[in-house]
C-alpha cells in the first residue's frame, strides 16, 4: 500500500512538472553536497563554487523543470564518476558521522535513549583539535 501511494504521488508530480520524482532534494543533494564535496576535496573551494554556479546557470537556461533536474543529475553524475574513490571515501565518512552524532538525535529518539549531559560526540569533538578538522570537511 505505501509503495502504491508513493507511486501515485510521483505520478502526480510528473503531471505537474514533467519529471517523475518524489522530491527534488535528490538533485539538490547531488549538486550542492555530493559532487560539490568531491570537487572541493579534489580541486579546492574556489573550483567547487565556480562549478556549482556554472551548473546552476546552465540549468536555469533549460525550458522545463524536468530538463533542469536532468541536467543537474547528469553534471553531478559526471563529477562522481570521474572521482569514484574520493566520493566513496566521503560517503563512508558521512555514514560514520551519521552514527557519531548528527544522526544521534534520531537514533536516540528511536531507541528512547536520553541525550548525554554537555552534548554529544560532535559537540564535544568540536572543541578538540581533530574535531575542528572534521567540522571543516565539506561532506559533514
Amino acid at each position: 500500500m505505501p509503495l502504491l501511494l508513493v507511486g501515485l504521488y510521483m505520478g502526480w508530480n510528473s503531471t505537474r512538472t514533467g519529471y517523475f520524482h518524489f522530491s527534488s532534494i535528490a538533485e539538490i543533494n547531488l549538486l550542492h553536497y555530493n559532487a560539490a564535496g568531491v570537487l572541493r576535496q579534489v580541486e579546492g573551494p574556489t573550483a567547487e563554487e565556480r562549478w556549482v554556479a556554472s551548473v546552476l546557470r546552465e540549468a536555469n537556461t533549460q525550458a522545463t523543470f524536468a530538463a533542469r533536474q536532468q541536467l543537474i543529475r547528469a553534471r553531478a553524475g559526471d563529477v562522481l564518476q570521474a572521482h569514484p574513490l574520493v566520493y566513496a571515501g566521503q560517503h563512508l565518512q558521512g555514514m560514520a558521522a551519521l552514527f557519531l552524532d548528527p544522526g544521534r538525535y534520531d537514533i536516540a529518539q528511536f531507541l528512547g535513549v536520553k541525550p548525554p549531559a554537555g552534548g554529544g560526540f560532535w559537540l564535544k569533538s568540536g572543541r578538540a583539535a581533530w574535531g575542528v578538522r572534521w567540522a571543516n570537511c565539506p561532506w559533514v
